[in-house]
């Protein structure tokens, strides 16, 4: 079983089981029921990690790219109306880091406040933007399949205004390359 996360516009988003983090072959296959009635299947392969941000699809900004869905340091939902300030942490929003450590129950909320120390991801980190990433691991609050990265901002951003700020983050093992980070969404700074 798969737990739902989000059902929208004929889109369905699901947690990948953590317990399928080491099937027998990276070949597996998604069932979807409506009542009794049973759709095609759908096959997938299944990776130890492919770490991407959520995003809002909202590309109205002068480079194209999706703004993502972040939060200020504040707690208020950062946008081109109420866009962080230079030298804050901005968190931002994903999924896809595999196994946790302390391991996470599949289809579970992460408690608020933590019950413990938080989940936090073995995996190394770059970032595109960014001056550091104070946290990068499980989102309180929010389910077991999420991940929240914490983004200190440059204390000196150029321009004036509101803008597009350019950001990336990548996830990778000590065996790889690092990725050649290129930015992959904006969120909003004044």
């Amino acid at each position: 079983d798969a737990p739902i996360i989000a059902v929208a516009r004929g889109l369905i988003a699901v947690q990948v089981p953590f317990e399928t983090a080491n099937p027998q072959n990276n070949l597996l296959s998604i069932q979807v029921f409506q009542g009794s009635q049973s759709f095609s299947s759908i096959p997938i392969e299944i990776a130890q990690s492919s770490f991407e941000l959520f995003d809002t699809g909202d590309r109205n900004n002068v480079y194209n790219l999706p703004a993502f869905s972040a939060l200020n340091q504040d707690g208020s939902v950062n946008s081109a109306t109420n866009p962080a300030a230079a030298g804050t942490i901005v968190s931002v929003f994903g999924s896809g880091l595999g196994v946790l450590s302390p391991p996470l129950e599949t289809g579970g909320l992460n408690p608020i406040p933590p019950a413990g120390p938080l989940s936090r991801s073995s995996l190394y980190l770059t970032c595109y933007g960014c001056v550091g990433i104070p946290y990068f691991g499980s989102a309180p609050g929010l389910s077991t399949s999420v991940v929240q990265a914490n983004l200190q901002l440059p204390a000196q951003i150029s321009g004036t205004g509101i803008r597009p700020f350019e950001l990336a983050v990548a996830a990778y093992s000590s065996f790889e390359i690092p990725p050649p980070l290129e930015p992959a969404g904006v969120i909003f700074v004044q």
